[in-house]
């Protein structure tokens, strides 16, 4: 049995279909609520025991005892108590609303509406909150499920959660500009003018979604990897089933790409055979200022080869490539972009309906990145090539390299330029994307060839076919000891940085 109270919500934070096929469900609600959906208002004095209740909305200004009332007979008779959305719960978030619908609705029927009414939370204790304001309603029935399975990892995180918005993260320089905190916006309130997002208060409804789906707040490494594959992985290198070098036998796309030109290659396929229907990637403009861009054919995306060694908010993307009408978009990112598409599909809390759009996920190995302005100075400072003249850069036996435009190669080993990485990027604990369905570098590979792990069973299916066109062969034992190696120095170096903000009380990702 569920309890779904409603006391003085906005209802917009749950509709009665998340329920259906879970179990009975006793709607109590506010003598000044409206009926909500299928579900009819039931007596509040007939209230059954349940094993989980749920509220949504604050303390109605225009009925507070018995708000208060619905309140502790709901937390009395409940298990498992459940509080929904930022009006309920969640202390520096006001709630606001998604629709424009709504905006002009619900000052007809409260009064109060602008007003800051006090939350259910100060009144009863909830097992588990939820701050985040008109949530997808896809996000709040894996909640629910949750809750109903006991799945206490999965929730971990929502026994005291915070409640912000994710300027606080950029703040403590754990931005890692990957896109999400954009993508999940409602209001189209954060932009990423300097690679780093900026909020419009004018715009901000403070609904608390971007804070909870940023990997940098908090981040199961071991929940996602067990929803994704079903089982546990590698404690280095994430869960993968196959591993290759591999290398493109198009001329053209050897001519252009990094290492073995297998992103660009497999990108070309996944379209070609009507797999996917758009791509996201990353293309530079002038002088290699680098944007997320989304491309619908092979020769848009062969004008994309390449890495670019730049921060871009790919996840923003997506969110382009969705509101296009894409419904099978593939996305390519480095780990800490995987990690934000991996938690907007585990918890699909904010950002709508996107997650569901991205059908498969290539991952680039990464051991850090860096900011526009910081590029420029390893290419102009240590090569003393102009931005501008760049046709290449790539990362090969320990060395950075740049390609000017009249063919000249310049190098500057790899140690050189590590102080020039943005600094959440010490802060990253993934080296391949975990949680892609394909993950592919330069390590590990001979020159020229690319790394290859094959990781879900939608990538298995489609390497199997894509393979076909390519030159593959298992990576030597060698090769994969390198992977492992690397991924072991970024995983052990970045722990102790972790350890040392911590003592020093400063803010860390919540690694659960």
């Amino acid at each position: 049995m569920i309890i779904q109270a409603q006391i003085g919500a906005c209802g917009t934070c749950i509709n009665s279909h998340i329920y259906k096929g879970l179990d009975d469900v006793y709607f109590a609600a506010h003598s000044l609520a409206p009926e909500r959906g299928i579900l009819k208002k039931q007596k509040i004095e007939d209230m059954p025991t349940a094993d989980i209740g749920i509220i949504d909305g604050p303390i109605c200004y225009q009925g507070k005892e018995e708000s208060i009332q619905i309140a502790e007979m709901v937390r009395e008779r409940s298990k498992i108590l459940l509080g929904l959305g930022t009006c309920a719960v969640g202390s520096q978030t006001i709630g606001g609303f998604i629709t424009d619908d709504c905006s002009r609705l619900l000052p007809f029927f409260c009064p109060f509406l602008r007003t800051r009414h006090p939350k259910i939370e100060n009144y009863v204790h909830f097992d588990y909150k939820l701050p985040v304001c008109s949530a997808n309603q896809e996000g709040l029935r894996k909640i629910v499920e949750a809750v109903i399975n006991k799945d206490t990892e999965y929730l971990k995180y929502f026994e005291s959660p915070e409640a912000t918005n994710v300027s606080v993260i950029t703040e403590s320089n754990l931005c890692m500009g990957c896109g999400t905190c954009g993508m999940a916006c409602p209001t189209k309130a954060i932009d990423f003018p300097n690679q780093r997002p900026e909020i419009n208060p004018e715009v901000c409804i403070k609904c608390g979604a971007c804070f909870v789906q940023c990997p940098r707040s908090f981040f199961n490494t071991t929940t996602l990897t067990l929803r994704r594959f079903g089982q546990a992985g590698d404690p280095l290198l994430g869960y993968y089933q196959e591993a290759y070098s591999a290398r493109t036998q198009n001329e053209d796309i050897q001519r252009l790409s990094q290492d073995g030109g297998i992103v660009t290659d497999l990108l070309c396929y996944l379209l070609e055979k009507n797999i996917c229907d758009a791509a996201v990637v990353s293309v530079s403009r002038t002088g290699w200022d680098t944007i997320p861009e989304v491309v619908t054919t092979p020769e848009e995306v062969l004008k994309a080869a390449g890495t670019k060694y730049t921060v871009v908010p790919n996840l923003m993307g997506i969110k382009e490539a969705a509101d296009q009408g894409y419904t099978n978009i593939a996305f390519v990112g480095v780990p800490c972009q995987i990690q934000g598409v991996a938690k907007t599909d585990a918890y699909p809390l904010g950002d709508r309906y996107y997650s569901s759009k991205i059908n498969f996920i290539i991952s680039i190995f990464c051991m850090e990145n860096f900011l526009f302005r910081n590029l420029r100075s390893i290419v102009e400072g240590r090569t003393e090539v102009d931005m501008a003249d760049v046709s290449k850069m790539g990362i090969s036996k320990g060395r950075f390299w740049v390609r000017s435009a009249d063919g000249n190669r310049f190098r500057v080993p790899v140690k050189h330029i590590k102080d020039y990485a943005q600094e959440s990027c010490f802060y990253c604990l993934d080296f391949c994307g975990e949680h892609s369905d394909i993950s592919v570098g330069g390590v590990g590979s001979p020159e020229g060839y690319s790394s290859v792990l094959v990781r879900s069973e939608k990538g298995k299916k489609v390497f199997s076919e894509f393979k076909k066109r390519i030159e593959h062969e298992l990576i030597s034992e060698e090769g994969m000891k390198t992977i492992h190696d690397l991924a072991s120095i970024k995983k052990s170096t970045n722990s102790k940085t972790i350890e040392r903000r911590k003592e020093k009380k400063e803010r860390v990702t919540l690694f659960l």
